[in-house]
């Protein structure tokens, strides 16, 4: 059994019925894949992927996980040792990775989430090219 299997079975078994990998980019217009993400909420426990062993490396975590997370969804992140992160945990991290500290007396945390954001996103848009 590889890694991709083991992970299907360990979803299954936790009770997850809907599995996307790719919401919100190509596949589907992003405003309707975060309604849809929340309607599939109501009713089962879905899971957004992506092979990103660091949340804050990956668009998933910065673009539809910061959507969600706003949202008032209770999103996670599974690092690579195995232990889970809530979204608030990966933000704070988010902040001291881009200097977006407490020491700016005149931005809000929510302004300096959106620097820390657009920030990170640039990097790794950078790194991928």
């Amino acid at each position: 059994m590889n890694g991709a299997e083991s992970l299907v079975r360990t979803l299954v078994a936790g009770g997850v019925d809907v599995c996307f990998t790719n919401p919100g980019t190509s596949e589907m217009h992003f405003v309707a894949a975060l309604d849809r993400v929340e309607e599939l909420g109501a009713r089962s426990r879905p899971v957004l992927l992506c092979s990103e062993h660091e949340p804050l490396q990956c668009h998933r975590c910065l673009l539809v996980g910061r959507r969600l997370f706003e949202r008032g969804v209770d999103v996670e992140h599974i690092l690579r040792d195995g232990r889970i992160e809530p979204h608030a945990e990966a933000e704070d991290r988010l902040l001291k990775l881009t200097r977006q500290t407490e020491n700016d007396l005149f931005a809000s945390r929510e302004q300096r989430l959106a620097v820390a954001y657009r920030n990170q996103a640039l990097k790794i848009t950078r790194r991928s090219k």
